[in-house]
């Protein structure tokens, strides 16, 4: 049994594995031999402290169980009654039997079978709706939840690449902030000597700006025309400095209070 994550590590070249840190999530799957299921791990609690900080999210709680010790993961787990769940979505393989090729309506189907074979009860299958889909993403972000993946029944499955038959629609956020500072683009990546990111704030109560989002998603024209070069060095061109945007993004981070994959909507005349 191996839990693993999409990231091929850069030191031994394989998936990341996690077992250690979710031994209750390696049992019971005597009769799925030859199997791969996709899937995500769910914490059932959104506050826990991992004896280094406290989370504010479900997703930040998950990540922090799996980046501990496995001794400390298990301990967190246990202490908060926080054990992860998986909730399995699609299956890539079926006893041994490659699924890849096959619709997503008949992947549905085995998935559900693979379901009934396994023993643990935190193992669940994610929500599927046919009907009234865009009510059922609505209730899911009313819930808290981070949003939901739309598929064709008759796509197959793709691995590593990103395909027009799913769309993930998420949460969004707004709000109006102002240009307060930027970085360079990164070095190797052909845009080094022009604005990479520009970094956007807002005024609390007291008048004091506070940083709320980086937005990095800039075309080479747009990158061109924030950039001007002083004494040989690039840096924002100052007109840029305090314009007003509408910046939008998927969620707050709990740790740093900014937004998350913020992109920007449209500039405030």
């Amino acid at each position: 049994m191996r839990l693993t994550g999409r990231t091929v590590s850069e030191v031994n070249f394989r998936l990341g594995e996690f077992q250690s840190n979710l031994p209750h999530l390696t049992t019971g799957f005597d009769d799925l031999i030859g199997t791969v299921l996709d899937g995500e791990l769910f914490c059932p609690a959104a506050a826990i402290d991992t004896g280094d900080t406290t989370t504010t999210h479900a997703l930040q709680a998950a990540v922090a169980i799996l980046a501990t010790s496995p001794e400390n993961a298990s301990a967190i787990q246990e202490r908060h009654q926080c054990h992860l769940r998986f909730v399995a979505f699609d299956v890539l393989r079926f006893q041994g039997r490659d699924m890849t090729s096959r619709s997503l309506r008949d992947r549905l189907t085995v998935l559900e079978e693979a379901f009934l074979r396994t023993n643990n009860r935190h193992v669940s299958l994610a929500e599927t709706h046919l009907a009234e889909k865009a009510l059922a993403h609505e209730l899911m972000l009313a819930e808290g939840k981070e949003g939901s993946v739309w598929k064709r029944l008759d796509g197959r499955y793709e691995p590593g690449r990103r395909v027009r038959h799913w769309l993930k629609r998420k949460r969004g956020l707004e709000i109006e902030a102002v240009v307060s500072g930027f970085k360079l683009g990164s070095a190797g990546r052909g845009n080094a000597h022009l604005v990479g990111a520009v970094e956007f704030s807002v005024a609390d109560p007291g008048g004091n700006t506070r940083p709320i989002a980086w937005v990095s998603n800039w075309t080479d024209e747009e990158r061109q025309r924030m950039t001007v070069n002083e004494s040989g060095s690039p840096m924002l061109n100052p007109d840029y400095l305090g314009r007003k945007a509408v910046i939008a993004g998927h969620d707050i981070a709990g740790k740093s209070g900014r937004y998350r994959h913020a992109k920007l909507r449209a500039w405030v005349a």
